[in-house]
């Protein structure tokens, strides 16, 4: 955030919704008597970057609004609001919705990621409410008109503005590209091998030996040793 609107208040506010996401998520998990295990850990890894991003889109179209119309922050931050309220909350629904029916998967595999969803659908619907609700009031109060440069445009930029011109320019070309992406990339998904858990390289070996009825524990020590 810091690297693209230069202010540090609105980098503080957007960083406030991870903590402000993850510890209610800790609570309700609790509550469904779920621990903090390898899937839950990586079910939080996995949507850490989607957390802040509501919290990212609704401060940096606050901050767009105070530099373009030079309004208060607080005028800005009921403009911003309301004009991306509906695509923050469709967004988050459509990350819900990918991820809820996980949970009610059947047998041991829904045993496995029924924690693995209510981790992901938890959180992400707390960043919502922190997006919507305090991301807004924190920027309203926080954050400051100023503290960037226009003419202090990292070196990168005109490269990429070049590049999206050219994209726009041919667009069919683009549009082609991004296709035959897409579809080599589901030619090579169905040569991939699939199977419930990854197999583990332990380092050990395991060997099981059985003998018939009645054999000694000095006869089997001895087949062992051999």
């Amino acid at each position: 955030v810091w690297l693209f609107l230069r202010d540090i208040r609105a980098t503080l506010v957007s960083a406030v919704a991870m903590p402000l996401s993850l510890i209610p998520t800790f609570a309700v998990m609790a509550a469904f008597d779920i621990s903090l295990n390898n899937i839950t850990l990586l079910a939080l890894s996995l949507v850490v970057g989607i957390l802040v991003d509501d919290a990212i889109v609704e401060i940096e179209n606050i901050v767009r609004h105070m530099r373009q119309t030079g309004i208060s922050a607080y005028q800005a931050a009921i403009e911003a609001a309301d004009e991306i309220g509906l695509a923050v909350v469709a967004t988050t629904a459509t990350i819900v919705a990918v991820f809820l029916p996980v949970a009610f998967m059947p047998g041991i595999p829904g045993k496995f990621f029924f924690s693995f969803a209510v981790a992901v659908c938890v959180s992400v619907l707390f960043s919502l409410l922190v997006a919507r609700m305090l991301t807004p009031l924190m920027g309203a109060y926080l954050v400051r008109a100023g503290g960037h440069d226009e003419d202090d445009t990292p070196a990168w930029v005109p490269t990429y503005l070049w590049l999206l011109r050219k994209a726009l320019d041919y667009r069919w070309i683009t549009m082609l590209a991004g296709i035959a992406f897409f579809a080599g990339s589901m030619l090579l998904a169905t040569q991939l091998p699939t199977e419930f858990m990854a197999a583990a390289d332990r380092g050990r070996s395991m060997i099981s030996v059985e003998l018939q009825p009645g054999s000694t524990i000095e006869q089997t020590m001895a087949v062992v040793q051999d």
